[in-house]
Parts: structure tokens; sequence; C-alpha cells
């Protein structure tokens, strides 16, 4: 489902925030598999978002909740807008490689986007899944599984040291303009080496050439988190408040990266 409006001045703060609670409620429904979006200056966005068939497309469109904020986008937010809804036949990509990196005098690491069908990659995530469950609440673990990274809107990369996998990390893109870390865990034998660092800054650069306004993640407030977060910090990001689905809590914090 391709969606491309043209927006007014009006209510942006209103407008970013009915754009994120769709996105949310959209990613709740069966039969979602995604979204991505973007907005020239000028005002024009597409968003698409993808679904398993044109059924639970429809559904979507037809969603009562979808068509209050429709309405409202008609007479507040939109000057104009169409719809397209299309079959995909067949999809690639291709990014520029941003390797190999040196981490501030360090170990060079070889940043790769990663497609998650390598055994060394997917045992990284594996351990990631297993910290995070051990270190957090039972309803306080956010992490990703090997399905939420290979959704459209995600870009996962790894950082290599030859023939081994040292780092990984992940790239959310939000259809309100912004973006989430994901999935930062270093390998236990390359902790302390840059491989983090190399995978934050791969990150950071990819989100500015793709425009987004604002980086944010959610981490934990135990001290297994400190090194991360004070990876985080010497990166510019700030703890601020709670961001997308996420809510304020007693274990949860949140850091924010303006990019503009």
């Amino acid at each position: 489902m391709i969606f491309v409006s043209g927006r007014t001045q009006a209510d942006a703060e209103g407008y970013a925030a009915a754009a994120e609670a769709m996105a949310t409620a959209a990613a709740a429904r069966d039969g979602y598999l995604g979204i991505v979006s973007s907005r020239d200056a000028a005002g024009v966005g597409i968003t698409v978002s993808w679904w398993r068939n044109h059924a639970d497309a429809h559904a979507w469109q037809d969603d009562p909740d979808h068509s209050l904020i429709r309405e409202q986008g008609r007479a507040v937010w939109y000057d104009r807008y169409q719809v397209i809804v299309a079959t995909v036949e067949h999809a690639y990509d291709w990014q520029r490689s941003l390797s190999p990196f040196k981490a501030d005098g360090g170990p060079a690491f070889e940043v790769r986007e990663d497609d998650l069908s390598g055994e060394e990659t997917r045992a990284l995530l594996a351990l990631h899944l297993a910290g995070m469950r051990a270190d957090s609440p039972p309803d306080n673990v956010h992490a990703l599984d090997l399905t939420g990274l290979t959704m459209p809107e995600v870009s996962v990369w790894t950082a290599w040291s030859g023939h081994r996998v040292a780092a990984v990390g992940a790239l959310k893109m939000m259809p309100d303009g912004t973006a989430e870390v994901k999935s930062m865990r270093t390998h236990p034998d390359f902790l302390r080496r840059g491989a983090a660092r190399a995978i934050l800054d791969t990150i950071i650069a990819v989100a500015k050439a793709r425009g987004v306004r604002r980086l944010s993640l959610e981490t934990g407030s135990l001290p297994s988190f400190d090194p991360a977060v004070a990876l985080y910090r010497s990166r510019g990001f700030e703890e601020g408040p709670a961001f997308s689905h996420y809510t304020e809590g007693g274990f949860s914090r949140f850091l924010h990266l303006d990019l503009r």
C-alpha cells in the first residue's frame, strides 16, 4: 500500500503523534509486514506499508481508528494524497560499503550490511536475546527476534574481524522521520576493542544519509547496561522521554540524538 501525500503547515506536532500512533496500530494488525516513510522539504511524502495480501491491506484501510485519522488528515494535515495498492513481485537492495572502519586508533573492523543468513550472526543475535532476557524483567524485553529484524524498515549491520562477527546492530526507520537503534551487541571476545563503536557510527552515518531527524533507543537501568550507555553518550545521545510504543517505567531509560 503506497500513500503519497502533500502536507499543509498546520499542526505538525499533532500530525507526528498521529503518524506514530498509526504505525503502532498497523504493526499490531494481522498480516502486517512492515512500513517505511519519507518526506521532503516541500512537504511531499511517501509511506509504503507491506501486507501479506490485498485483503489484509484493505482491512487496515477500513480500520475505524485509521478512518478517523484519515478524516482528520483531510481536515487539517493534507493538501492532497493518493493511495496505490500493488503487488510486489521482486525486490532487492544495495548500499555503498561503509568499511573498513578503524575506531579511535583501535583494530580495523569491516562493517557490512547483513542479511541474517550467517550462522555467526544468528548466534550473536541469540546471545543478545538471551542477555536481554537475563538482565531485564519479562515485560521489559524489547529486543527484536529474527522475524522482527527482517522487516523492510529494519537494516542490520555486523562488524567483522577477519572471518568472525565482532558486533551487530540495527536501524529501524519510523514513519515520522525518526529512527531507532536496535539489537546492539558485541561478542564477548571483542569487548572494549571498538567493534560496537564501528556499528554505532555506521548507524548514525546511514541515518543522516537517509534524512532521519532524530535517533532514539531504549535500554535498561541496571549497572550491566552502563557500558552501552557510556558509548551512546560519547556519540552525543542524551537521556529523554519515552518514544514510539514505549512507556515510562522504573526499568527502561531512553536516549536520543538530534541529527538536524
